[in-house]
């Protein structure tokens, strides 16, 4: 008798936390069919069906028929403002996804100086945080894309001397422009300049450190032969930022820039 009913209220038991269970996964899915669908989403669908159907009329001699037209380019247009506006009502924080999100300088020159303070007890980490720091800082100050950063060559820089920006009255001061021609952002090799000068602090500098980076590679005693800059064949194909020196014609990894 007793043992039938310890094993009723182990089942009783078993179904209550089945039925909870059932609950919380409804909760879930309500929570996730309930958000309204932004624009975002909405226009990631539409491209991949719009290249699905024009994969499957792929070769075929008639005409395709016009998928993207006017009425669905006024559909998404609405919704896209119907975001917007609810952004507003809402006094949605506008600093949202932008810049702000990440832009931290107290923090940024804390992973700096970890840097400088790591390649100075271990010789081994030298390049790599020497590279690190210059890699940061010329990103952070020209507000690029970790692609930008990984795929820009030498040929791709450019010192001039700004006249009188310097510290005295009449004095210059040196400006290192970055120009990129192709990106995630620029799809149609529009040439684009983007430059950076001196910083008020000279952890941030980033002419300091790429100069420290290129001492390493190229003028401490033992570095790589300084590079020919006689012809275009002799530099063009060297990057920046090479996954090693001793390789720098092969770019710095995804991988290797995340970690």
């Amino acid at each position: 008798m007793a043992e039938g009913t310890a094993t009723a209220a182990a089942e009783r038991k078993d179904e209550e936390g089945d039925e909870k269970e059932e609950e919380k996964k409804d909760e879930i899915l309500d929570g996730l069919f309930n958000e309204t669908v932004r624009y975002s989403v909405v226009n990631i669908y539409v491209c991949a069906i719009t290249e699905l159907y024009a994969w499957q009329f792929e070769g075929r001699e008639e005409p395709l028929p016009l998928l993207r037209g006017t009425k669905l380019a006024a559909i998404l247009e609405n919704v896209r403002r119907d975001e917007e506006r609810v952004r507003r009502v809402n006094f949605t924080d506008r600093g949202l996804f932008t810049i702000t999100g990440g832009y931290d300088v107290k923090g940024l020159r804390r992973a700096i100086s970890w840097c400088w303070e790591t390649a100075s007890e271990a010789p081994g980490l030298v390049e790599s945080c020497l590279r690190t720091t210059a890699e940061q800082l010329l990103g952070h100050a020209t507000v690029t894309r970790g692609e930008s950063q990984r795929e820009v060559q030498l040929a791709d820089l450019i010192l001039i001397d700004l006249a009188n920006e310097g510290l005295k009255l009449g004095e210059s001061t040196p400006c290192i422009i970055m120009t990129m021609r192709q990106g995630k952002q620029n799809q149609h090799g529009k040439v684009e300049y983007i430059g950076c000068i001196r910083n008020a602090d000279s952890v941030l500098y980033p002419l300091s450190a790429l100069a420290f980076y290129f001492f390493y590679r190229w003028g401490r005693n033992g570095a790589l032969e300084f590079p020919s800059f006689r012809q275009p064949e002799d530099y063009y194909g060297l990057f920046v930022f090479p996954g090693s020196i001793r390789v720098p014609t092969r770019p710095l990894s995804y991988s290797t820039q995340f970690e």
